[in-house]
């Protein structure tokens, strides 16, 4: 995954400026009727790295995580002032896992 901080500060010679994401988990929670909203927990898991001059990484030993409870009310209450990027995340996601059902298990995908 090519994620770099861009204001990252040197530490031991070395700048941790690179993102390595060790899990990415969602779980849907199985709602009452169509109508109830869905609800997403989102957890990411990942530790930074360097990458040294010969070009071999450093990688932190210690890891990082991002957790959402719910991510869809949060991407929403976020919509709501303007601020989409949760929101747009989510129908990347979305989009992604659509793409992959249907190259791993030759699925006719429609997202809605």
């Amino acid at each position: 995954m090519g994620i770099r901080i861009t204001d990252a500060e040197p530490e031991e010679a070395l700048v941790y400026d690179r993102v390595f994401m060790d899990a990415l988990n969602i779980d849907q929670t199985v709602v009452k009727t169509v109508t109830d909203p869905a609800k997403y927990a989102i957890r990411i898991t990942y530790r930074m790295y360097a990458v040294d001059s010969q070009g071999a990484p450093h990688y932190r030993t210690r890891s990082n995580s991002v957790v959402i409870s719910d991510y869809l009310s949060e991407a929403m209450q976020k919509a709501a002032t303007g601020d989409m990027d949760l929101l747009a995340a989510l129908g990347a996601i979305q989009d992604a896992v659509a793409i992959i059902l249907q190259d791993k298990q030759n699925l006719n995908i429609e997202v809605f």
